[in-house]
């Protein structure tokens, strides 16, 4: 199984794909989702927990907002290690730390020729 873009395989080297699964970033009820799953013990506030979406949605301009991995694997442990010893989660630490790290930028496909 390849987890990586289809793109950056030139179509000589694929093979056969017994099947493709394309993933996009989540919209805002996914965020809200994965973000009151993430943080669900901590006793944020619904105020809290509706900033992030916002905050790790599209940037606009055609800038999209954070990937699942994003949530799961960068804004949830490093808002954990940033508070933790000395301070519990609040709603501006989270609010910094989502502006801070931003979203991971899409793939280039030009990148890939």
């Amino acid at each position: 199984m390849a987890t990586v873009q289809r793109v950056s395989f030139r179509p000589e080297s694929r093979g056969p794909l017994a099947a493709i699964f394309e993933f996009g970033r989540p919209k805002e009820d996914q965020r809200r989702q994965v973000l009151t799953n993430a943080f669900a013990g901590f006793e944020l506030a619904e105020e809290t927990i509706e900033k992030l979406v916002v905050a790790t949605g599209d940037r606009g301009d055609g800038r999209p907002g954070f990937t699942y991995s994003d949530l799961t694997q960068r804004l949830v442990p490093t808002a954990i290690l940033d508070a933790y010893p000395d301070a519990a989660l609040s709603a501006d630490l989270l609010l910094t730390v989502a502006e801070d790290l931003g979203p991971t930028p899409p793939f280039n496909d030009m990148a890939a020729s």
